[in-house]
Order: structure tokens, then C-alpha cells, then sequence
């Protein structure tokens, strides 16, 4: 699903809609389920990856909720925006780099060594992964502390950002 195409407009018009009649936890329900739709429309492989990545920051976040301890909350938040960047490095950068290397080698007059990994460029991950980030982050910070998604941050500011 492109963002200019008819599925995308019937989609996000859909999901506009029904968002502003629901209540605030439904709408956080509703936003993870839509974003697993709008990544699994483009490619459905990619739904496992982000079920365990969601998984993770949630449990991530849980605990940073419920311990006081101010070095293991740190701990925590750190693990998590490591997990989300490595998730990010491989997924969308990966191939870049190697590319990259492989043409300084050519052009330093290296063998070039034929590359047949297959191309991953996965284009949620920086809205995934830095959703994710930050909703650990707020955690941190003593923010909705029970939630699934921190939308009432971006819904008070009056932001528009990618939440899935």
C-alpha cells in the first residue's frame, strides 16, 4: 500500500474515522492493530519482526513502570533503544554498508566480492523503531503507565507523528 494510492486513502480514512469514536485505551488498540495491518499490506513477512519487537518494548516498558530502582530503569530504557537502533541497522542500513564496502573495494582495486544477500529495506522501521524509542522513554519518565502506546502525548502537543 503506497501513500498515494486509493487503498491508502480508504484505509487511513477508515482508520481516522473510527479512531475519534473510540475511547483513549481502544484507540491505542486500535492504532497497534492498524499499523500491523499498513506493514503487513506491504509486506507480511515482516509482521513477525515487528510482533516480537513490540513484545519486547512492551515488557521493556512495564518494568521500567514498576521498579524504582533508578539504575535498572536506566538499564532498561538503554537495552531497549540498542534492541530498536540494531533492529534498525539491519534492517534498513545493512545492505547500504555493504554495498558501500563492496564499491571502495572495486575502486581501490580490491576483487569485488559478488554480494547475493538478499535486500531488506524495511520502511517502517524508522517510524517502528523510533515509536518504540520513545514510548520507552516516556515510560521512563513516569508517563502512561499502563498503556500499550503513549498517543496522548502526541494527541495533547498537537503532533502528528508515525505511531506503528
Amino acid at each position: 500500500m503506497f501513500f498515494d494510492s486509493t487503498a491508502y486513502v480508504v484505509f487511513l480514512s477508515f482508520v481516522t474515522l473510527l479512531y475519534w469514536r473510540l475511547p483513549f485505551r481502544k484507540q491505542n488498540y486500535l492504532l497497534l492493530a492498524a499499523s500491523y495491518v499498513f506493514y503487513g499490506w506491504w509486506d507480511w513477512r515482516f509482521l513477525l519482526l515487528m510482533a516480537g519487537s513490540t513484545l519486547v518494548d512492551f515488557i521493556v516498558a512495564r518494568k521500567i513502570a514498576s521498579t524504582s530502582n533508578e539504575r535498572t530503569r536506566r538499564s532498561l530504557l538503554f537495552f531497549s533503544i540498542i534492541l530498536n537502533f540494531a533492529f534498525l541497522g539491519i534492517f534498513k542500513y545493512f545492505n547500504f554498508f555493504l554495498d558501500s564496502t563492496v564499491h571502495l573495494a572495486a575502486l581501490l582495486g580490491l576483487k569485488q566480492i559478488p554480494v547475493s544477500l538478499w535486500r531488506i529495506l524495511f520502511a517502517g522501521a524508522i517510524g517502528q523503531s523510533g515509536a518504540q524509542a520513545v514510548r520507552c522513554i516516556n515510560r521512563r519518565a513516569g508517563k502512561d503507565a499502563g498503556g500499550i502506546a503513549n498517543i496522548s502525548v502526541i494527541r495533547r502537543s498537537g503532533g502528528v507523528t508515525s505511531t506503528g
